[in-house]
C-alpha cells in the first residue's frame, strides 16, 4: 500500500486540501478510494472525507418519538428524502448563516402546539435545516405549508404513552 498522507507530527496523518487515491490492490475498486480533505465542517479544523461512501445516520432507538417522525415523513414525501434504498441521500448544508434561515423558516411564529403535546415543547424538522434538503432551500417560505406531527401524551392505567399524530 502506498499512502499519500503525510507525518503531521503530534496531530498524526495529515493531507493537504484537496484529493488524493489510497489502498491496496485487493480491496474493491483496486485499492483506489478518492479522499478529499478540507476545513468545510467548521473553518477551522482539517477533515476528511470517502466521497464515494455514503453514511447512514441511525437515531437511537431511546428517541422513539423522532424515528417515527421521520420514517413517516421520509414515507410521506414522494422523493423519501434520507430514506435508504429508496430515496436520495440528504446533503450537509455547511453555511451557517443558511441554515439559521431554514429553521426560521420552516419553524416560524405559525408553529402552534397542541395542549396534549408534552414539555418541552419545540419545532424541528425534516428534512432538516442543516440540509440542503431544508424546506427553504426546496421553496417553503412558511411553516404554515409544511406537513406539521405533533407528540401527543396519554396516560393508561398510570403509564405514559406517547404518540405522533
Amino acid at each position: 500500500m502506498t499512502p499519500l498522507l503525510a507525518d503531521d507530527g503530534d496531530e498524526g496523518l495529515a493531507l493537504p486540501y484537496g484529493t488524493a487515491r489510497w489502498g491496496d490492490a485487493g480491496e474493491p475498486s483496486a485499492g483506489q478510494y478518492t479522499v478529499r480533505c478540507d476545513k468545510e465542517i467548521n473553518g477551522s479544523t482539517k477533515g476528511c472525507v470517502v466521497p464515494a461512501f455514503t453514511p447512514t445516520f441511525v437515531v437511537d432507538q431511546k428517541y422513539s418519538q423522532a424515528r417515527q417522525f421521520i420514517g413517516t415523513v421520509q414515507a410521506s414525501m414522494a422523493t423519501h428524502p434520507g430514506w435508504e434504498v429508496r430515496g436520495q441521500p440528504l446533503h450537509r448544508e455547511s453555511d451557517e448563516s443558511v441554515v439559521s434561515k431554514n429553521r426560521a423558516v420552516v419553524c416560524d411564529s405559525t408553529f402552534k402546539p397542541r395542549t396534549s403535546t408534552p414539555p418541552p415543547v419545540q419545532c424541528d424538522e425534516f428534512p432538516f435545516a442543516r440540509t440542503k434538503e431544508s424546506g427553504r432551500q426546496l421553496g417553503v417560505t412558511s411553516g404554515a405549508s409544511c406537513q406539521q406531527y405533533m407528540v401527543t401524551s396519554q396516560t393508561i392505567e398510570g403509564k405514559q404513552y406517547l404518540s405522533l399524530t
